[in-house]
């Protein structure tokens, strides 16, 4: 027995807000819009971060502390200085201060952004696992091509396939062959319904009486919703790795990355590659 499995959430979440349908429009309208806002969030989150620990380095390189370590000592008529053992040992006090303020400063910036950031990158890698889940179970070519209809209402759709079902079953395999090989050199609109009854009926029959693959007539056919869908699902994808590279870039080193990373359960993704073959033969 195979395994049924609940509707599709939001990366192991609730959606935030009710799905109608996982269709292209939904793709178009909300998620990939979505996850580029996301995106812009991290952005500009991490701009501003790197802004203002550049202007706190900045400040103890060029700011007035750097004046008062250079009056420390005696300076003589040919420009150089001399200073005690112990004018040295408060100009080191100075520096040590300076150097830890500067430092406390920096870490004050990364914890604020510690707040911020990371529930973003939660959210993006839930929208990535969903376009995982997406590619495999709605938007696979084979769902895409059961959903054809050539422009008819679903009444319609459901006529024309009972109408070519009815046709299809009479036929001998090499005739069967031969419808398939004039779908694919079709390629309209229409023959994607047909194609879709051709797999249904090749499916239905037993292995010996079958002279093609359903995996290669699946492989050989162009599916717009598919070749469409692909591209939005790898995007969502991408633009979480894009956001979690920034995440790293300005954290500045990899093991704190990488910490970070296992700590909130985040990591670069992928999408699997295409293969429109089953893992059993329809």
């Amino acid at each position: 027995m195979l395994e049924l499995k609940p509707r599709i959430d939001f990366g192991g979440q609730p959606w935030p807000i009710v799905v109608s349908a996982f269709d292209l429009s939904w793709l178009k309208s909300q998620l990939v819009p979505a996850q580029r806002q996301r995106l812009d969030k991290v952005t500009a989150l991490v701009t501003d971060g790197t802004k203002r620990i550049e202007a706190e380095r900045k400040h103890a390189t060029d700011g007035p502390g750097h004046d008062i370590l250079a009056s420390i000592g005696q300076r003589l008529p040919n420009g150089n200085i001399v200073r005690s053992g112990e004018e040295q040992r408060l100009q080191r006090d100075i520096r040590s201060h300076a150097a830890r303020q500067v430092v406390d400063r920096i870490i004050q910036i990364r914890q604020s952004l510690d707040q911020t950031v990371p529930p973003i990158l939660r959210d993006m890698q839930r929208a990535s696992l969903t376009a995982a889940t997406l590619q495999e179970r709605v938007f696979d070519k084979f769902s895409c091509l059961w959903r054809a209809s050539a422009g008819m209402n679903l009444q319609d759709t459901a006529a024309l396939k009972a109408d070519y079902a009815e046709i299809l079953e009479k036929a001998e395999p090499m005739e069967l062959t031969k419808i398939a090989q004039r779908a694919i050199d079709d390629g309209s609109a229409q023959s994607l319904v047909l194609v879709d009854c051709l797999l249904r009926e090749n499916f239905r029959r037993p292995r010996s009486e079958r002279n093609f693959l359903n995996a290669a007539l699946l492989n050989l056919v162009n599916v717009p919703e598919f070749n469409e869908a692909g591209p939005l699902l790898q995007e969502v994808v991408d633009l979480n790795n894009q956001a979690l590279t920034a995440w790293a870039e300005f954290n500045g080193q990899a093991n704190r990355a990488t910490t970070l990373r296992i700590g909130q359960g985040l990591g670069r993704m992928s999408l699997a590659p295409t293969i429109t073959e089953p893992q059993e033969e329809y």
